[in-house]
This record gives structure tokens, C-alpha cells and sequence, in this order.
């Protein structure tokens, strides 16, 4: 079998002004064919990698192997025909929602989930957490530094802290060795793979028997990789998805640009998803990363998990504001299938990343940490409004203004609205539609009457059992900050590879370019 190199990855999000905007809210001794630091090379003996089916949730380490997903993966899937991929999925028509951590902080460093069976693990600063089963209580673990990435091979945490402490096992029998600090953490095959916040990538043995090693490749760009066949697939931000040998060669290519190609995963039937912020969910031919599939995902496509066990017909993308559920049981006919809406008017949770666990998964987000159990049953409407906040600039010449919204109902069954109120009889409905079909969009409109300065909220009733109720705000003609006010901080996606707040970079000149890249 022949032995190939490693290509990394640096984290690289977009930042998309439209969410601020709206107010919704190093060189190692190691060359490209070199072991992993455990004088083992990736492959394995007599068979192909193991992590052709690693499950690629941010380093939970958990393996779906031939032995258990049954498929021979040994010839890397190729040649693979899609049609011949179809399998029944079971209808899902939500994902219920149980919060089990609120983040005291935004986080800046989304790949800190990992889950292994039903215990979910994340880190918020310098505290490594756990709950080991739905209701359980939180358990909390003390670390020596912030943590940056966290991965669990098999239950063991192994964790990588902004000083650049590499700790396996902080709960039990603890190893500390020294190394560059990471922004992400992937298992493969007995050894660690660590994307740098210099933009390498280092690696190490799990078992932190030797010190990591830096590994100096050709790319600079690299967000995601995974191994196949001892190629390696990486996604490479606005230069898309590639995948390379061991001597550098490209022998696939997809390309995205301006979106980017953010995270990767693999599903069970040997596919690649990619999710691309700016477009959706691809699914590819794992050789020659031919597209296969499409769907179109509202919002920054940030991080993908591919569905193992029961829930192989789906894979889970986080979207800024949603968890997005696809149904991928047909190569060539992806689709969205339901969501949890993290975009709230009262609470911009978020979701950044996200890992499976046995009855479902988990998402963490800028300030919460939650499960998401899939309910199956019949299909179900689902609204989306892109805001669920307007400011209204109404001269005093005119004495009035409007709202204008688009409702869409993403769902295969009719969406109904009924039962409009405001907070302040300035506020009017001219527009309401009663009842949107599958899969459309209708226009309401909402009538301000006065000048005068206003904070005030208009709600509707619906059968979207996600949002049973839609609150929407309206300020009308609100105070603006003025010369010598302290600005209000924020944390937005960047396309330098993390997020950025305000706070940041306070006391430097800073200029803020808005752009939407979607």
C-alpha cells in the first residue's frame, strides 16, 4: 500500500455583515510521507484506513468500520455509482431542543465539543465538561490553560490549551507534553492531528508518548481534512475541495469560489460532504470529487457531522443561526429535512459546531451547549423570516413607514398564520397572509404610523411546531451612537480562519469593511 502525507487545515470562517448588520442576531522532521510521530504509518494492515469511516464530528474519535457499518470501504468507495446509493430514511419532523450548558462568555474557539456514545464534552475556558447521558449532571474538570480544541479518542479527552499544553486524560491519568497551540483536533488511527493557528498542521501519537510534530506541506489554506486511502482530502476555504497523494498531486478537485468550502465529513456509503459557507452541502464523489448532491443552506455553513448508526440516512450542518438536518439516504437527491432555529429575537445563541451521540446530537453554540434529539413522525411546516428585528429611519415630513417580509415555509406541509398583535397601536398589519404552501414564500407587511421614537414588537400565531409563536421588533427612529460613544462589542465569523470581537482590538484604529458573501 502506499504511503501518503499529511495536508492541514487552519479553521477559516466568513464573516457575514448581514447577521451584524440585522442585529440577529510548525518544521518538524517530517516530510509529506512521514509517520505520525508513533512510527506508524495511517494505513492499516491489509486493509485501508479505518478513518475512511471515522466519524468527523471534531475528533470524537469514534470509528465506523467495516465491521460495524457495514461496508466493505476497502477499495475507497471507487467507482462508486450514486444512483445505486438509495436508502429509506426514516421522517424526521424535528430536532428537540435540551439546553445543557449556558456559556457564560461568547466563545472563540467553536471546535471545543467532542461525543462518544451519549456523553457529550466541551470546554468553556479553562473548564473541561461533561454529562454523560441526557438529565445527568454536569461534571467539571479543571485545566491549566483555556482550552483552543478538544477530541476524545474513544472516552479519553485529549485537549490542547492556548499555551500550548497538549493533555491527555485531564480526568484520570493525565499526560502534559509541550506544543504549538491548535484551532482544531482530529483522530486517526492512533494518532492526533492538530490544525495551527499558524496555519500547519502538527501531529502526535494519542498517547502523547512523543512530542507533536509539526508538518510543513504545500497548502496554507487548509480548513478540513480527511484521509482516504491514504489521499488526503482537505477543503481549502474559497480554493474548494481537493484531493492530493502523497507526492502532491491533485487527483480531484471541486471548486467553490467566492464561497468556501468550510468543514468535511464522510458518510456511511463513502461519499464526502462538504460544507460550504456561502452555498450549502455538497456531496461528492470521494475520487474524482465530482459533485453528486447539492442543498442550499440559509446562512454560514460552518461545520458538518455525517449521521453513523440509526441515523446514516443524515448528516447535520451548523449554520450560524440553525442546526440544519439533511437527508443524504439518496447521493443525488440531498435535501433539508427539519431545523432548530438558534437565531432567536431574544437570545443570538448560535451554533458553531456539532457531534453525534447515540440518541442524536450535539451543537455548541456562542453561548449554550445543546442536545438535539431527532423526533420522528409526519412532516411538518417550517417557517423562516431572514430578521426578526427592523430599525425604521421615518422623517417627521412623512409620519409613517412599513415593515416588509418575506415568510417562508421550508416544510412539506401547509404553514398557517393567524392571530396578529403589537405592542403599540402605532403598529398595523396591511399584509398577512393566512396560509403558505409547501416549499413557498409570501410577503406581509407591517404599517408604522408617527415619527416619534418607538421600541415595540408585533407577533403572530403558527403551526410550525418550532415556532409556534413569532415575535418580531420594530425601533423606530432609535438614538445613534454619537462621536465619543464607546462602541457596542460584537463577535462575528472571519475570513481569517476564527471569530472576532470588538473588544479585541480595542485601543488600535480599526476599520470595519460589511460585506455579504452569501
Amino acid at each position: 500500500m502506499r504511503r501518503r502525507g499529511l495536508l492541514f487545515y487552519i479553521v477559516m470562517l466568513v464573516c457575514i455583515a448581514s447577521f451584524v448588520c440585522c442585529g440577529d442576531d510548525g518544521t518538524g522532521g517530517s516530510d509529506a510521507g512521514s509517520d505520525l510521530g508513533d512510527g506508524s504509518d495511517l494505513s492499516t494492515t491489509g486493509t485501508d484506513s479505518a478513518d475512511d469511516s471515522t466519524d468527523m464530528d471534531g475528533g470524537d474519535g469514534s470509528t465506523a468500520s467495516d465491521e460495524n457499518d457495514g461496508n466493505d470501504l476497502e477499495d475507497g468507495t471507487d467507482g462508486i455509482d450514486a444512483t445505486d446509493v438509495t436508502i429509506d430514511a426514516p421522517t424526521v419532523n424535528q430536532l428537540v431542543p435540551e439546553k445543557i450548558a449556558s456559556l457564560s462568555t461568547p466563545t472563540m474557539y467553536p471546535y471545543v465539543l467532542a461525543a462518544e456514545g451519549n456523553h457529550v464534552n466541551w470546554c468553556e475556558g479553562d473548564i473541561l465538561y461533561r454529562q454523560v447521558s441526557s438529565g445527568a449532571d454536569v461534571e467539571a474538570t479543571p485545566l491549566p490553560g483555556v482550552c483552543m480544541a478538544l477530541a476524545l479518542d474513544g472516552d479519553i479527552p485529549i485537549v490542547v490549551t492556548t499555551d500550548g499544553s497538549w493533555i491527555r486524560d485531564p480526568r484520570g491519568e493525565t499526560v502534559v507534553i509541550e506544543g504549538p497551540t491548535a484551532r482544531r483536533l482530529r483522530i486517526f488511527d492512533g494518532a492526533i492531528l492538530a490544525v495551527l493557528e499558524s496555519g500547519q498542521l502538527a501531529s502526535a501519537p494519542t498517547d502523547l508518548s512523543l512530542q507533536p510534530e509539526v508538518i510543513a506541506l504545500p497548502e496554507d489554506n487548509i480548513r478540513d481534512v480527511l484521509i482516504i486511502d491514504n489521499d488526503f482530502v482537505v477543503a481549502l476555504g474559497t480554493g474548494g475541495v481537493k484531493r492530493y497523494t502523497a507526492d502532491g498531486v491533485t487527483v480531484g478537485s471541486f471548486p467553490t469560489g467566492p464561497a468556501m468550502a468550510n468543514s468535511l465529513a464522510r458518510t456511511n456509503d463513502g461519499f464526502i460532504l462538504a460544507a460550504i459557507a456561502g452555498d450549502g452541502l455538497s456531496l461528492l464523489d470521494s475520487d474524482s470529487l465530482q459533485k453528486l448532491g447539492h442543498t442550499k443552506i440559509r446562512g454560514v455553513a460552518l461545520d458538518v457531522i455525517a449521521g453513523q448508526g440509526d441515523l446514516s440516512s443524515f448528516a447535520l450542518v451548523s449554520g450560524w443561526g440553525r442546526a440544519e438536518l439533511v437527508n443524504v439516504s439518496d447521493a443525488q437527491n440531498i435535501s433539508s429535512v427539519v431545523r432548530e432555529d438558534f437565531r432567536l429575537s431574544s437570545d443570538a445563541a448560535r451554533v458553531l459546531s456539532v457531534a453525534q451521540t447515540t440518541t442524536g446530537f450535539a451543537a455548541y453554540g456562542l453561548n449554550h451547549v445543546t442536545r438535539l434529539t431527532p423526533e420522528i413522525g409526519e412532516p411538518v411546516p417550517q417557517l423562516y423570516i431572514d430578521k426578526l428585528r427592523r430599525r425604521l429611519d421615518i422623517s417627521p415630513d412623512f409620519g409613517s413607514g412599513a415593515v416588509g417580509i418575506l415568510v417562508f415555509n421550508d416544510g412539506d406541509v401547509e404553514l398557517t398564520l393567524t392571530g396578529f398583535r403589537a405592542t403599540s397601536d402605532r403598529l398595523t398589519i396591511s399584509e398577512l397572509p393566512e396560509t403558505i404552501g409547501p416549499k413557498a414564500v409570501e410577503f406581509m407587511q407591517v404599517d408604522v404610523a408617527g415619527a416619534a421614537p418607538l421600541e415595540a414588537t408585533f407577533s403572530f400565531d403558527t403551526n410550525d411546531p418550532d415556532n409556534a409563536t413569532v415575535e418580531y421588533s420594530v425601533e423606530v427612529n432609535p438614538n445613534l451612537l454619537q462621536v465619543g460613544d464607546v462602541a457596542p462589542d460584537f463577535l462575528v465569523p472571519t475570513t481569517a480562519g476564527g471569530f472576532s470581537t470588538l473588544a479585541a482590538v480595542a485601543g488600535t484604529v480599526t476599520y470595519l469593511k460589511f460585506f455579504n458573501a452569501l
